[in-house]
């Protein structure tokens, strides 16, 4: 096995890591804070989606997000590389 080989097969099990604590960290805010969450990543046009309900109707669709009241409050990567928030929602 060469060099680059190695390199990208520890990428890959950097990914997955991160994927599987994103999961776990969602899946523990859903528990402790008694939250519905979605979570969903594509990666290589392949879909992983964690999921806190059963309910059909969950996750809320754009439009039942968009007119909620109150305004969502939406995070996005800033163009600075950090998280930034807009939208005038609070926590």
């Amino acid at each position: 096995m060469d060099a680059s080989t190695s390199r990208h097969r520890l990428q890959l099990a950097r990914i997955r890591k991160r994927r599987h604590t994103l999961f776990k960290k969602a899946h523990e805010f859903h528990r402790l804070c008694d939250a519905q969450v979605y979570l969903l990543i594509r990666k290589n046009c392949r879909f992983f989606v964690y999921t806190s309900s059963t309910n059909q109707h969950w996750p809320p669709t754009k439009r039942e997000i968009s007119t909620s009241y109150p305004l969502p409050v939406i995070y996005t990567p800033g163009t600075d590389g950090r998280l930034g928030e807009s939208g005038t929602g609070h926590e």
